[in-house]
This record gives C-alpha cells, structure tokens and sequence, in this order.
C-alpha cells in the first residue's frame, strides 16, 4: 500500500487569494487548519485505494497522492469542529451564507453538500466514533439545491468507496437525488457518461438502476460510452452507424480518461472554431488551417484548433485492446496541459497544419462536434466532412 503524503495547508491559505490553490470541492476555511493525522493502517488502506481510483481518472500519481491527501486532511480538520456526528451533521448546509435549513442556525464552521461527499469516504477513519455512511449521505443529500454545482463528481469519483458502506436504499436515493433530481432539472449527463464504465462494474447487480442512468445521456454527450463501455453497447445505438469508419485502428498509445489537469470548455464557439479550421477557407475564411494534426506512433488521430481553448476533434475511429474507441470520429477531446503546451509550440515553430508525433495520448472526452443538442441529425455530415479532409491531408508523414 502506498502512503499518503502530508499536506502543508499553509499553501492553501493566506495569501492575497486564500482560496487560489484549493480544489473547486473543498473550497470551506474549515478544511485548511492544521491537524494532526493519526495513520492507522485502515487509513492507509482506503488512502492506496483512492489513490488507484485517481489514477484511473487520468491523474498522475503525484496528482493522485496529493489530491487524497488533501480529502483526509479536509477530512481530519473538519472532523474537529464536533465530538459527535449529529452535531457534524449540521454543519452541513446548503451554501454557507444563506439562511440555513437548521433552527438554531448552525455553527460557522459550515460545508455545504458537495464537500460533504466529497470527504465521506475518509470520515470514518479520522473521527473518534463509529460512524454511520447511511446517515451522512441522507444528510447531504437533504440540502442538495441548485448551488451544490459539482455533486455528481465525487458522488461517481468515489462510488467505490462509499457505495459498500451504504445501505442499498441511500445508494439509490443518493444516485436519484444527485444524478436525476440534482439541480432541480439539471442533470449531469456528461459526467454519468464518462464514469459508465464504474458505474456498470459497481452496479453489475442493479440493472434497473444502470439503465435507468444510463438513458439520461442524449446522443450528442455518448462519446465518452464508446471508451467506457465500447461501440457495441446499446446506448450508442442510433450514433454507431453514423460514425463508422474503414479508417479506424488499433492503437494501444490512446487512452481516454475522466480528467485532464487542462480546461477546454465545449460551448459553441468550440464548434466553430474547429469547423472553421478544419473545413474549406471559402466558407469559414482565414482561420482554415490554423491546427495541429496529431498522431500517435505515426498514425494520424486528431486536430487540435489554435485559436480557442485547443481542443482536439478525432478525425478516425482508435480501438483498444479491449474494442473500446478511446477515440470516435467526429468526437471533441480534451488533452493534458503537457500536451496543448506541445501543441502550441509546434504551431508557433511550424504554422499552419503543423505536426505533433506523441507516443501516448491522454484525452478527456466532451461531445459530438455541431452536436450541442440533444439530437445529432447532422452528425453524418460532419463525419462526412471529416473523412474528406482527411484524405485531402494524407497520412501524417507525407504532410508537407
């Protein structure tokens, strides 16, 4: 088992921005008072697993080890601010700030929701009494309202961890009130998309509950499906055929993951700028070639657009060893930093359709290009279109 590292929170506080390195989830002051961690070898134990379910996402693991340290240490020091887990639970509110769902109002060492998740499956191995998962995800999941932004992620990131320790009614009623009713309509379809992978493995004895998820992803956010679960299941049924691909091949430098430590957002601009790069200056104008065709061990998988936020849209079907597509035609990618940071270096060095040779790929899937609806009736054409400049481009070493 592999340890945890120590947290100096003193990097997480205190300067001009108290709040500039913490994790968007454990944003509350309450984390970041320096506690002492007594490392009982169950800690260790769930540290080394969370570690792993890190590295499964697409951290590294220097990333991984510094992330679960910061969970036990939000961890230990809000364990602090009770002796018993009714008065922890009420430090739980809905937004710090607002007028609270407690008469008395709580105490000001207060959570809200999201961060609750988010450091459950390490409270029981810090606080000095048994402590009872049924009764701390019931309770988080009470003031789950629209501000709690962000719950689907550690509800799905830690599904391992927390999902044994609770009964089977709060693991549905978690999974309803976060993932179906969260955000009183909005549904995080993207999110339960990418972890559908998990989800089928943990919920391999709940089938009903699996599709029932499963059937809130529209067509145009299955292109993590086709990585998590392959081309084959019928939840891309109606997409598969149009995104077929005699080009398609099998790369084992491809891996598609959950996270990327780089942002590139998927709003409309997105479509247009790789459209507009992509496809014939005659239509778009000046912003046609400016791009970075990338591949992987030779083989031309993608173009990443330079003039937006550097988003890679695949331009052929990649197989795994496992008939997964970590990679789908048409599909819109994320990479890593390290990556993007290539990329435009290669573009200021070479141009227009520049080069980029990577011997691994690590992406972070988002949509469908032209796909921010629901529906996808144009997804043909713009595989069509895909193909096209593919084969005007040529295999990558042949690119002038």
């Amino acid at each position: 088992m592999r340890p945890f590292p120590a947290i100096d929170v003193s990097e997480y506080g205190a300067a001009a921005d108290p709040k500039l390195n913490r994790p968007g989830s454990l944003n509350s002051d309450v984390f970041y008072t320096p506690v002492e961690i007594s490392v009982t070898p169950e800690l260790t134990a769930v540290a080394s697993q969370a570690v792993d379910l890190l590295l499964d996402d697409g951290f590294t693991e220097a990333e991984a080890g510094e992330q679960v340290g910061l969970r036990i240490q939000a961890a230990a020091a809000f364990a602090l601010t009770a002796t018993t887990q009714d008065e922890l639970q009420r430090r739980v509110v809905d937004k710090p700030g607002v007028p609270p769902l407690f008469d008395p109002p709580p105490p000001t060492e207060v959570i809200n929701s999201t961060e609750a998740v988010e450091i459950a499956p390490f409270l029981p191995y810090v606080v000095p009494y048994e402590f009872d998962m049924d009764g701390w995800l019931t309770g988080a999941m009470t003031v789950v309202d629209n501000e709690s932004w962000g719950m689907e992620r550690p509800v799905l990131r830690w599904l391992d961890l927390w999902h044994d320790q609770a009964s089977p009614g709060v693991a549905e009623h978690v999974f309803r009130r976060s993932l179906e009713d969260y955000g009183m309509g909005f549904r995080p379809v993207s999110e339960v998309a990418l972890y559908s992978g998990k989800l089928a493995r943990v919920l391999a004895d709940k089938p009903d509950t699996f599709d029932r998820l499963l059937s809130m992803v529209t067509p145009d956010k299955t292109v993590p499906l086709f990585g998590e679960l392959g081309p084959d299941t019928p939840y891309v049924e109606g997409v598969v055929e149009q995104v077929s691909d005699q080009a398609q091949t099998h790369l084992d430098g491809v891996r598609q993951v959950r996270h990327t430590n780089y942002y590139a957002g998927g709003c409309p601009d997105m479509d247009w700028w790789h459209a507009s790069t992509l496809f014939s200056d005659t239509v778009w104008g000046p912003n046609h070639g400016n791009a970075v065709l990338v591949s992987v061990r030779d083989v031309l998988v993608g173009s990443m657009e330079m003039r937006g936020e550097h988003s890679m849209v695949a331009l052929r079907n990649i197989e795994d060893a496992q008939g997964r597509l970590p990679l789908v035609i048409g599909g819109v990618y994320v990479p890593r930093r390290e990556v993007a940071e290539r990329a435009k270096a290669a573009f200021k060095e070479q141009g227009r359709w520049a080069r980029l040779d990577l011997d691994e790929l690590a992406v972070r899937p988002l949509r469908f290009l032209n796909g921010g609806i629901a529906e996808i009736s144009n997804l043909n054409r713009t595989v069509a279109d895909i193909k096209k400049v593919r084969d005007e481009l040529g295999e990558f070493e042949t690119l002038a």
